[in-house]
């Protein structure tokens, strides 16, 4: 069955819609982001925020290929009274200081004057550090979303999204700087069966996680430069 998520083509188009769905139908979830990670506060209760994706405010939906010919920011979240949040998202693509620059113009000329800016993608170029841009990491935002998810069932659908998200883009060679999600411990049991695409994910953030570990190396004796070895298939197969 297709995910309630998957109406867009591009891996970053999904996956933005996934957040910020989540975000648009529950707004508590959506206090907590913009308190816990965007630390910002709103002028108003976030029930009475709007939030739109893939469109200008007053504008209908662009798109995909729309989008990419505007360069139309991936979300919005504001107000009545000229205070906005404006998103922009990567997954596989990078985020240029010329693109937030861009979308802060187009913001004021749209009349807001209370603007913040955010990026979400895994990895982020150093001039964007010194612009004033709230830099949010997928594995940061994927964290967050695991905490939340005991007592939110849209930040549960979206961490979840991200995990099967991130083992199609492994299966398929989409790599990408950095990651979507973190390791977490494996997950496998009697009410957990193994997949494949998601042990694959979950072996990979092991291997990250332990390579980053330099307390382990004199202990296992580990050498952290040398690559993998290669998976071991039968000789017709591509599979463990």
């Amino acid at each position: 069955m297709r995910n309630v998520f998957d109406q867009y083509d591009q891996p970053e188009n999904r996956i933005t819609h996934a957040l910020l769905t989540a975000l648009n139908e529950d707004r508590r979830l959506l206090a907590s982001f913009l308190r816990d990670l965007a630390h910002v506060t709103p002028p108003t209760n976030p029930a009475k925020l709007t939030v739109l994706e893939q469109q200008y405010p007053g504008e209908a939906e662009a798109s995909e290929d729309e989008l990419e010919r505007r360069g139309i920011p991936d979300g919005w979240i504001f107000d009545d009274e000229q205070w906005c949040i404006f998103i922009e998202s990567k997954v596989l693509a990078r985020i240029t200081l010329d693109q937030i620059t861009r979308h802060r113009r187009t913001a004021e000329r749209m009349g807001f004057r209370t603007i913040t800016a955010i990026a979400i993608a895994a990895t982020f170029p150093q001039q964007l550090t010194r612009d004033g841009v709230v830099l949010l990491e997928w594995p940061r935002i994927y964290a967050w979303l695991h905490r939340k998810s005991s007592e939110h069932v849209w930040a549960a659908r979206v961490a979840k999204y991200l995990e099967i998200a991130e083992a199609k883009m492994l299966l398929a060679r989409q790599y990408m700087e950095g990651t979507l999600t973190m390791f977490a411990g494996f997950p496998f049991g009697r009410d957990h069966p193994i997949t494949y695409l998601e042990a694959k994910r979950v072996l990979a953030l092991a291997m990250g996680e332990l390579r980053n570990r330099r307390d382990l190396r004199d202990t296992l004796g580990m050498r952290p430069e040398r690559p993998g070895r290669p998976a071991i298939t039968g000789r017709t197969g591509d599979r463990v």
